[in-house]
């Protein structure tokens, strides 16, 4: 989605994601977790929605490389993540992104997040294209998918 590198239209995806969630705290016992010390976004992804939904949540942003910056043993935060300061060990952080297939994009992120201790239990996105069901392939790694709007598999959008 080209249109949230606008800070404008960004800022307004972001504000009907946090309203979205919102109501999802109140009313869905789906939820693992209700509880996030920051907004984790792919740097590939649209990492604008994520910082924009940061300020509203009033909450650190951090923004994940899919390749590490640079090769170090043991491995360093700041290869793999962009960010003020590393969170603390077994924080819960909030997956943000326009759009996910579940693919090599967010499972490197799931898996680069355990590497220090870290972990994402929730998904949240704008659209979800249910073509290659990508609820279930980010329920294998413990992490369920919420978004706004369903691209389903015949066609139809779902809200």
């Amino acid at each position: 989605m080209g249109a949230t590198t606008s800070s404008e239209v960004a800022e307004r995806y972001a504000k009907r994601l946090v309203t979205f969630w919102r109501e999802k705290l109140n009313n869905d016992a789906e939820l693992k977790n209700f509880e996030f010390s920051f907004i984790v976004a792919p740097k590939s992804g649209s990492p604008f929605i994520a910082y924009e939904m940061s300020k509203i949540l009033n909450l650190p942003l951090v923004v994940h490389n899919s390749k590490p910056k640079f090769e170090i043993d043991p491995a360093m935060f700041s290869s793999y993540f962009d960010a003020l300061a590393q969170p603390p060990k077994n924080s819960v952080g909030l997956i943000v992104d326009d759009s996910t297939t579940g693919g090599a994009k967010a499972m490197k992120l799931i898996d680069d997040l355990k590497k220090f201790e870290l972990k994402a239990t929730e998904f949240l996105v704008v659209f979800e294209p249910e073509i290659k069901d990508p609820r279930l392939v980010l329920a294998n790694k413990g992490v369920t998918l919420h978004s706004l709007v369903k691209f389903r598999a015949t066609g139809k959008i779902e809200k």
